[in-house]
């Protein structure tokens, strides 16, 4: 039984009375077994997760044990999930391992599938589905829940009558609405059993309070784990070899601010044909991918190449050919001059070359999507970057099988990385294979992990320069070595009715670590009712207030936040109900610290550079830590500005800061500056569109606005020369051009 396609809703999925060739690795045969005695031993019911590592099989491993325990019985399924990616792979799932052998006391069963694909709409059925797979946002969208609990409850309830729910990305499990779904079913079905399925269980090191630990309540919460080095020890899988290779590609100046707003909120998929066209012919990009295969060409082997769209698989197999590379790509949607659609065996002939050893190099755009087995790749090129955890864990999966299941001992991945400066997030599949503990690989002694979150060259050279420049570059050098992570994991509406999942990690720098603290303890105070399901503006109104409460300075804002940053620290805590936590690298050392501790009043330089260059010869932290040259320039700025602020004069006696100007008021009372800048920050005028509006405004002339409130300052309504105060009720907020016009006229 091959070639599902998720088209429609409704499905009737026949046994077909023939014995299926794929069947469980004795991993999967163990996890199936542990569910059996959970089942058993919890007749009233269970709420358990199984933990499998990226490409172990979670969604077969469940979907089997279902099959044969609660389909063949008859005991309804409801299948829960965020995306129709998730919801069609468990569909096809289901599908493909339907059989005598794991239904053998029916003859089928039918099949209800709900998400933005078919209009979100969970009415289902009169003919009363066995299996209910959703996204959970149509569960909980408008009385959609009503109806499933009436599918669940059937025509009257009898005293036996049970449910299975199966949580898919359960480590999600927290949030509201998962939380109200389970509740709900619970209140009315006599017997609900829960299964959570993942390949990260637990965010924080708070696992054994956390809010997953409420909701898997049984036992230990896990019912069968098994972590990835064991199944590469085992053969299942194989061991993955990560090669980054630098595009030199500065998308930032590929795409515009348009495309890129688009990009990050979706991903590149979302771009249309012209849009992406300019990625598809960028042949620098193109030949990078070559070239790296040339240069290594027999340890690389046979190599599946994920391209960006159709477009670019056929430009990257162009130039394989013309440099002698025996290459192929395979696409969907591919027609010809006359534009008529190429016959769907082209596809097919085209994989069995490869498998059959004819091709080097397979380029294709939709053969993930496929469930096509080739056991036999020996490398995958990853040149198509994805927001998508979903789509990077079947991209890595199709060359991550061991020798055991007929695959290699070592899959070499390559991951061409572009620049993207910050602006988009895109999934790194060393993140995703090193899953939950990675922050603890992050040392003097893995500086390489350390590179995804600092660019260190940049650093150094910065550092340098203000040693050469002197005191002229006294800066703040301490922001720049993180001192820790803060790991954020939260469902994000992506606009097309379904939800992305956003995962990244917040860089800590020492002279932000008070005020992440501080933040991070306020949250339960600002948001004090995790029951409710916050609104996207109540969360952004609350990362702003907090930005400008907080992080504000008289010359910016501290290095590291932004209330965009503070949203996803808001995300993380409301889906996961538990408080992010900060994450100390190992074997961290703070230069400024040691600064600190080594300066004296009065040093001369060349007692200075004598201190630097004791503490670097003594120190073997540092020198693991540090470039020498870095080292050198950071301490050096260090001592200059102690030495500036040794020599200062005393304060002298300040006036009233309501009579302050604002230059003056940002000076000597900052919290009271950004107290008042938040507040008329809160109640600017701003429309839909993210434009904020300036307090002053001509008649008969064009609005003035912004949508960058770093184009807006203070103002006082009356001036203090005029006997006006620095309260809030005699203060606006114009921009800065209105402000310097107003001060020439005067």
């Amino acid at each position: 039984m091959s070639g599902f396609e998720l088209d429609r809703s409704r499905y009737r999925f026949f046994n077909s009375k023939q014995h299926r060739d794929r069947s469980p690795y004795p991993f999967q045969e163990k996890a199936i077994n542990a569910l059996n005695w959970l089942r058993i031993n919890h007749p009233e019911g269970f709420a358990s997760m199984l933990v499998l590592p990226t490409g172990a099989g979670k969604t077969y491993t469940a979907a089997h044990w279902i099959l044969k325990t609660y389909l063949n019985q008859g005991i309804k399924v409801l299948w829960v999930a965020h995306r129709s990616e998730l919801l069609r792979q468990a569909a096809e799932t289901f599908y493909s391992d339907t059989s005598e052998e794991t239904l053998p006391d029916r003859d089928g069963f039918y099949t209800f599938v709900s998400s933005a694909e078919f209009g979100r709409c969970c009415n289902v059925p009169a003919d009363n589905p066995d299996l209910l797979i959703a996204s959970r946002q149509s569960l909980c969208s408008g009385c959609n829940l009503d109806y499933v609990l009436k599918w669940a409850k059937g025509k009257g309830l009898k005293a036996d009558r049970k449910l299975l729910i199966v949580l898919d990305e359960a480590h999600h499990a927290a949030a509201v609405s998962y939380r109200r779904i389970i509740d709900t079913m619970k209140k009315y079905i006599p017997h609900v059993d829960v299964l959570g399925l993942t390949a990260t269980p637990y965010r924080t090191a708070q696992s054994e309070q956390g809010s997953l630990k409420k909701i898997f309540s049984t036992g230990s919460g896990i019912v069968y784990s098994i972590d990835l080095n064991s199944l590469i020890d085992a053969g299942i899988l194989s061991l993955p070899k990560h090669m980054e290779v630098n595009t030199n590609v500065d998308m930032t100046q590929l795409f515009d601010e348009d495309e890129l707003r688009t990009i990050s909120r979706y991903d590149l998929s979302s771009l249309d044909e012209k849009s992406l066209n300019k990625l598809n012919e960028n042949a620098d990009r193109n030949k990078r991918i070559v070239d790296t295969y040339l240069a290594d060409r027999d340890t690389f082997g046979q190599t599946i190449v994920f391209a960006v769209d159709r477009l670019n698989a056929i430009a990257l197999q162009a130039i394989f050919r013309s440099v002698g590379v025996r290459s192929d790509y395979v696409v969907s949607g591919l027609v010809d001059a006359n534009g008529r659609s190429l016959p769907l065996q082209r596809n097919a002939e085209i994989i069995r070359q490869f498998r059959e050893g004819a091709l080097e190099v397979l380029i294709n755009v939709n053969i993930v999507t496929e469930g096509t087995d080739i056991p036999n790749v020996r490398s995958v090129f990853l040149a198509r970057p994805t927001r998508s955890k979903i789509l990077m864990t079947q991209m890595i999966g199709r060359g991550l099988r061991g020798e055991a299941a007929g695959g290699t001992k070592t899959t070499n991945l390559v991951y061409f990385v572009d620049e993207w400066r910050g602006l988009v997030d895109f999934v790194s599949p060393r993140a995703l294979l090193d899953g939950e503990d990675s922050v603890q690989a992050h040392s003097a002694d893995n500086r390489a992990k350390l590179r995804q979150y600092i660019q260190f060259e940049e650093i150094e050279a910065y550092a340098v320069g203000g040693y050469q420049n002197g005191s002229s570059a006294v800066i703040r050098f301490h922001n720049i070595i993180p001192y820790g992570i803060i790991r954020c994991a939260y469902l994000n509406p992506d606009g097309s009715g379904e939800e992305t999942e956003v995962s990244k990690d917040v860089v800590v720098y020492d002279e932000a670590l008070s005020i992440f603290q501080k933040i991070l303890a306020e949250l339960p105070a600002v948001f004090s009712d995790l029951d409710k399901e916050y609104t996207s503006a109540e969360v952004r109104e609350a990362a702003s207030s907090l930005f400008f409460r907080f992080c504000e300075k008289g010359n910016g804002s501290f290095i590291g936040i932004s209330s965009g940053i503070i949203r996803d620290l808001i995300m993380t805590y409301l889906q996961t109900q538990e408080i992010p936590q900060i994450r100390i690298l190992e074997n961290r050392v703070s230069l400024f610290d040691v600064a600190k501790e080594k300066y004296a009043e009065g040093m001369r330089e060349k007692e200075i550079d004598a201190v630097i260059e004791d503490v670097w010869n003594q120190n073997e932290k540092i020198r693991g830590w540090y470039d020498k040259d870095f080292y050198y320039g950071l301490m050096r700025v260090y001592f200059n500005r102690m030495s500036a602020e040794a020599s200062r004069t005393p304060e002298f006696v300040l006036p009233q800061k309501e009579k302050m100007d604002m230059q003056e008021l940002k000076k000597y009372y900052p919290e009271y500056f950004r107290e008042l800048r938040e507040y008329l920050i809160l109640h600017m005028k701003k429309d839909e569109e993210g434009y904020y509006y300036s307090a002053v405004q001509e008649d008969g002339e064009p609005p003035v606005r912004s949508k960058h409130l770093a184009a807006f300052e203070m103002d006082h309504i009356i001036p203090i020369s005029k006997g006006g105060l620095t309260v809030k009720e005699n203060l606006q907020m114009i921009t800065r051009k209105q402000n310097r016009e107003k001060s020439d006229s005067v």
